[in-house]
């Protein structure tokens, strides 16, 4: 017999449901569980979802992917809190959703 170790790490507002053996078990974010677990037992992880039941909207923003955030961010030339020059690269066949893609993954001193 051995023992696994589960913990839901994932963004708050999201639960893990998964199956060991013919055990279910639920998670909510921070919650952890060690199982016993048999030899030839199976592990089946079935969703990675928000919770059920209402959330605001800012529930719905901290667990936007950065893709989606991309999406949702207006164009960074357009911002007037903007305390970076990016330069406009539409002209460039690049779009407003790759410019802010790129600006999400830039990495920034956190003084």
């Amino acid at each position: 017999m051995a023992e696994i170790y589960v913990k839901n790490q994932l963004n708050d507002g999201l639960e893990i449901e998964f199956c060991v053996g013919d055990k279910e078990y639920r998670l909510e974010h921070n919650e952890e569980v060690t199982i016993d677990v048999e030899d030839g037992s199976c592990m089946y992880f079935d969703i990675a979802a928000p919770k059920k039941g209402k959330r605001t909207n800012y529930d719905r923003l901290k667990n936007l992917t950065i893709e989606e955030m991309a999406k949702a961010m207006m164009c960074p030339n357009e911002l007037s809190i903007c305390t970076e020059e990016i330069e406009c690269n539409t002209l460039g066949g690049v779009s407003c959703v790759q410019c802010c893609l790129e600006r999400l993954k830039r990495e920034v001193d956190c003084d």
